[in-house]
């Protein structure tokens, strides 16, 4: 009984660690380590037995499974924390950006600053958040609609690249139509993304939304 002490010692330690390692819904694991040892202990003990030595195989390749899916639990969980703390913080430049705008008296004064708000939050857009596309494409939008202009094709920009993301969100859409009918020359340009739109509406307040949009554009 004296022999098993060590290993019973590195069970009880084990027991503590593992859940602060990997989580806390760690039973799986925590069970076949138990197994492991217990196998271990019946083969340093005992002659030594094929179908023990299998079982402690197959007690080992569980175990080294269950830890690789909390691993990866983990992971995923930590991507989705940082994915809406990315948004977050996009949400916050964009706050910013409105306060700024309707706090001025004329959008003369402030093109550094909307400039340096811009340039803060344009880092925070990747591929593996494609919501951040949307995100700051509204905050171009937002000063293109104060009336600097000269954002309105990175807005456009931002809108294609989210909109080839996730084609089947119907803003996307309806936003680069709203940005290039700024400029009447692009009527013909605007109105494939509006009736892209009105395609996809979700339901009936956008679809009435983005029927007033293809009406407004074959007006123009």
């Amino acid at each position: 009984m004296k022999k098993l002490l060590p290993f019973y010692f590195i069970f009880v330690l084990l027991s503590f660690i593992l859940p602060f390692i990997f989580g806390f819904n760690i039973f799986l694991i925590y069970l076949l380590t138990f197994n492991t040892i217990f196998l271990i202990c019946t083969m340093l003990l005992h002659k030594f037995s094929s179908k023990v030595f299998s079982v402690l195989i197959i007690n080992i390749f569980f175990m080294l499974l269950g830890i690789a899916n909390n691993f990866l639990i983990t992971t995923d969980d930590m991507d989705i924390n940082a994915t809406k703390s990315v948004r977050s913080n996009l949400e916050s430049y964009e706050i910013d950006l409105k306060l700024l705008i309707k706090n001025s008296s004329t959008t003369k004064d402030i093109g550094e600053q909307v400039e340096y708000i811009l340039d803060k939050a344009k880092p925070l857009v990747t591929d593996s958040n494609k919501k951040s596309y949307m995100d700051m494409g509204n905050m171009y939008e937002v000063a293109v609609s104060a009336g600097l202009y000269r954002y309105s094709d990175e807005a456009v920009h931002m809108y294609k690249k989210y909109c080839l993301l996730a084609p089947n969100d119907a803003e996307c859409y309806a936003s680069i139509a709203r940005l290039l009918i700024l400029d009447v020359n692009n009527k013909t340009e605007a109105l494939p993304y509006a009736l892209k739109a009105l395609e996809l509406a979700p339901d009936e307040k956008f679809l009435k939304m983005y029927n007033d949009l293809v009406n407004y554009i074959e007006k123009l």
